[in-house]
Parts: C-alpha cells; structure tokens; sequence
C-alpha cells in the first residue's frame, strides 16, 4: 500500500526552506478573481451541476492555465480531500476519452477526431475569468487560495512517476504517446499510433479510476502515487502540457526528472 495522503502533504523536498512561501511564476499567479471563482466552484460542489458537468466535458475540462489552478486552489483550501472534484471530473473525461477508441478500427480515425475535438471553451475563461480578474473577497481567502505548498508538494512527489507520459510535442521532442490536442494534430496527418495512444488513455483511465474511488470510506488508502500521477497526467492529457512544464521547471528539484526546459531527459 501506498503513503497516507498525510505523507504526501509532509515536508517539502525543494524551495521554501529558510521559512519563505513558495511564489507563484510570473503570470502563472492567480488572480483575485480567479481564486475567488475556483473557491465558490470546490466549495459549493459545483461538478455536480448537470450544465456545469457537461461544459467540463464539451470543454475538456478547463484550459490548461485554470485546470492546474483548480488543482492549486483545490489543495490550498481543502487539503487532501480537495482532489476528490478533479479526480472524479477527470476520470469522467478519461472515461470518455477512452470509450472513443471502440469500433472498428478503419474508423477509429474518423471517429477520434469527432469525438476528442473541443466543442465548447474553458468553462472559467468564458465566464471571464484571467489573470487580471478582480474580486471583492476577503484578503484572507484569496492569500490562501494563493498558497502553492501543497500543490507543489503533490507535484513533486508523483513527479518521478507523471514525468513518463509527458506529451513528447509539447515537451518540444519526440513522437510517443500524445496529448490530445497533439493527437488530434497526429490523427489529421496520418502519422498516429492509436495501439499505443489507446493502451495510454487506458492506463491513465484506470489510475485515475482508483485514485477517485479511494475518496470513498470503504476505499480509503487504497490508491498508490502512481495512481496520483494519473490525475497529473490526465490533466496535461486533456489540454496539453506547456502550463504544467512551466509550473515543473518553477518547483520540482533536478532530480525530479524534468529540466528547466521541461524536457524530458
């Protein structure tokens, strides 16, 4: 069995050791609305929303910028038990995801690229949220919803296990398993291995599967990091993975598996 999520939320392994908080990256900071925005969504269950549901879904979930947030401010709010939201969005959209590849396979091609193609945008951006996003919150809910420690902390952690299914194209090489906006760019000029690219959206289906059932009493503890890992790769598979790359060369130690470029050695 895996380390307790309480394991996980323990000392930091890099930045933060002469007592200073870890600082957001220049314009990845969230701003006030922003924080605001991803409170009331976490807060007040908002996934459960039918309408909400589906434009996650139409939308993949959110952008990249307001998908690792949602994970950030999630974290810094509720703790561990804030993940519970994005694990089970992201295993709905695994899920479907996943389901696309069935049929036959002479019209996987086809089927894919109706199928994965964005059908609505981010939820958060078209509600008109940014990085320059003001808010009437109260200053304390937004320095806390600013505070990276625990992200950081997740991140550095599943690190050695997500950095394997980094998108090759948005770390800048290669041609292995693909996001899925890389995919549908590889799909529409012939060159994809959908064998490979659908044993990946499997495996992440089943990791992310386990890691959301674990929020469940009966469950509890049942997860591994590898299964934590899936939800970060998930996230970087529905909308790519250049935000995450840009958090990762910010945070993660060089031992971690990921260089300041984002490369994966």
């Amino acid at each position: 069995m895996s380390a307790s999520a309480g394991d996980m939320m323990g000392d930091l392994p890099f930045g933060g050791g002469d007592g200073q908080p870890i600082r957001w990256p220049e314009g990845l900071r969230p701003s006030d609305g922003e924080v605001h925005f991803l409170w009331s969504f976490s807060f007040w269950g908002s996934i459960m929303e039918p309408a909400t549901r589906w434009a996650l879904r139409r939308g993949w979930g959110f952008c990249q910028r307001h998908g690792l947030l949602w994970l950030a401010t999630s974290l810094a709010f509720l703790g561990w038990l804030g993940l519970h939201g994005p694990a089970i969005v992201y295993e709905d959209l695994m899920d479907r995801a996943r389901l696309a590849f069935r049929g036959p396979k002479v019209l996987r091609p086809l089927r894919l690229r109706w199928a994965l193609r964005d059908r609505e945008p981010c939820l958060a951006c078209r509600l008109g949220y940014g990085p320059h996003s003001p808010s009437r919150a109260p200053p304390r809910l937004l320095a806390q919803g600013r505070q990276m420690e625990r992200v950081a902390s997740f991140l550095a952690q599943t690190a050695p296990l997500w950095r394997r299914w980094i998108c090759p194209r948005c770390a800048g090489r290669g041609t292995a398993v693909l996001c899925r906006r890389h995919l549908l760019l590889a799909i529409t000029g012939g060159r994809a291995d959908l064998d490979a690219q659908e044993s990946y959206v499997r495996l992440l289906f089943r990791g992310v599967h386990r890691f959301s059932q674990s929020f469940r009493w009966e469950r509890k503890g049942t997860d591994t990091v590898d299964d934590r890992a899936c939800l970060v790769a998930a996230v970087g598979w529905c909308q790519g993975w250049d935000v995450l790359l840009s958090l990762g060369s910010h945070i993660l130690p060089p031992q971690s598996g990921v260089d300041v470029d984002g490369a994966v050695p």
